[in-house]
């Protein structure tokens, strides 16, 4: 099985069936229909759309008696109770934004993204090699030799971002030159900044199906110019700014993974 495109109302009749409260980093209202005509009208039509495509199939020698794709139940039981989710996302704005999420339970990682036409699709990975390779993709990085790390206050870089979004470019050095950064360093942070390239990942620890407690880190550029912005812990008022590339990417996600662990 290399994978399944739902439409909304399948997946919606998928996640009834294992009583799922819905999909941590999926926001459609159409998931969970609120009124019971609502819940009644989408699942009869999930039920249908789910036969018609194959995945509902009538059992041999047995009327009335219907079998449900085993792969495909194993993608949504595992979306709809992970233990950790990883969602990556690239794009500057929400309009243009793509998202890919990755859900984790023990060896098992089933990727889902949400088309245009909000369909969606769901598969499974071989291993992390694989999830860091998707997540690579989607964020357009490439290996690089970059060095560099360069500590400011949430504050200074916020205000560091806006002039280089700005095209500020005296206001943004003076600023990192207060701080003690400038070079090569410096110099590839600021265009990473001014790019229009954006991204970002958030490593979840999950709970029943909810967010029990999470990392974020921002990136800026892409390919081999490529930066991240991370705390350095959760409530840090501080930001740790370096270069990233798939290597870095991965080292981050495997150390954030680790660090929250399944819920236990």
């Amino acid at each position: 099985m290399n994978g399944a495109m739902l439409e909304t109302a399948e997946l919606a009749y998928m996640l009834a069936t294992i009583d799922a409260s819905g999909l941590i980093g999926v926001d459609d209202p159409k998931l969970l229909p609120s009124s019971a005509k609502a819940q009644e009208a989408t699942f009869s039509k999930g039920r249908k759309q789910l036969e018609a495509h194959g995945w509902i199939q009538p059992i041999p020698d047995k009327p009335g008696e219907h079998d449900l794709n085993a792969g495909l139940f194993q993608l949504v039981a595992v979306a709809a109770a992970p233990e950790q989710v990883i969602a990556t996302s690239a794009g500057e704005s929400p309009d243009d934004r793509r998202q890919v999420l990755h859900y984790l339970a023990e060896e098992l990682i089933v990727e889902l993204w949400a088309t245009s036409d909000k369909s969606y699709f769901l598969t499974s990975l071989p291993d992390r090699a694989a999830l860091n390779q998707r997540m690579t993709e989607l964020l357009g990085l490439a290996k690089s030799a970059q060095e560099g790390q360069i500590t400011l206050t949430a504050s200074a870089f916020n205000k560091l971002k806006s002039h280089a979004q700005k095209g500020q470019q005296a206001q943004a050095e003076k600023l990192l030159e207060a701080s003690e950064a400038n070079g090569p360093a410096a110099k590839s942070l600021l265009a990473a900044l001014g790019s229009s390239a954006r991204g970002r990942v958030v490593v979840i620890r999950a709970s029943a199906g909810e967010i029990a407690a999470g990392r974020r880190a921002e990136l800026f550029g892409e390919k081999k110019g490529a930066w991240m912005a991370v705390r350095p812990n959760a409530d840090s008022n501080e930001l740790t700014l370096s270069p990233v590339d798939p290597v870095a990417l991965e080292a981050l996600v495997e150390g954030w993974l680790g660090e929250l662990g399944p819920a236990a």
